[in-house]
């Protein structure tokens, strides 16, 4: 297929045709309609939420739906805000700096951040990011994974080593008591 554009001027009965070949062109729009449409399907269809932060304001330009289901904001909440308004104010020096090193490359994995859902409650989760430029604006992209469950988890398992032990020592203390 050959693609193009034609102008026709009608000029005192004599008529001008201009044909320009723009197929080139036609398949480039094509491969970049099909390449945000993969990279679309990527970011809409991630498991982990997915937030795109403005470094030099902190205000979220971007968000996917597992992170809104996460942290219970719709779409257009999370553009109105910014990573201060997501994390416990006892929270934000740590978070800040977190933030700030991994702006600077200085790290690329923040982990057990707390985060602040819109119902008040707190879930934990790592965030690990990249840089970009997004629009004309330096940014970094956060992948957040919810690790509330993983941490409640270990939290037992210490809770149960504690007990153990406990355990292990009154047995003993009970033995040697009983030889006395």
């Amino acid at each position: 297929n050959i693609y193009a554009d034609i102008y026709m001027v009608d000029r005192a009965n004599m008529a001008q045709c201009n044909i320009r070949d723009i197929t080139n062109r036609k398949k480039a729009e094509q491969v970049l309609k099909e390449s945000e449409k993969r990279y679309r399907i990527i970011f809409e269809g991630a498991a982990e939420g997915i937030l795109v932060a403005n470094l030099e304001t902190r205000r979220f330009r971007y968000c996917n739906p597992a992170i809104c289901e996460m942290l219970g904001y719709a779409e257009e909440e999370f553009i109105e805000l910014g990573v201060t308004d997501i994390h416990p104010k006892e929270s934000l020096d740590h978070v800040l700096a977190e933030f700030a090193a991994q702006a600077r490359g200085d790290k690329l994995l923040a982990p057990n951040l707390p985060c602040l859902r819109k119902d008040g409650s707190v879930i934990f989760v790592d965030v690990q990011t990249t840089s970009a430029v997004i629009d004309g604006l330096e940014c970094n992209v956060g992948f957040f994974t919810n690790v509330t469950k993983r941490r409640q988890i270990e939290e037992q398992l210490r809770q149960a080593q504690k007990m153990e032990a406990i355990g292990t020592l009154a047995g003993g203390v009970a033995h040697d008591f009983n030889n006395i």
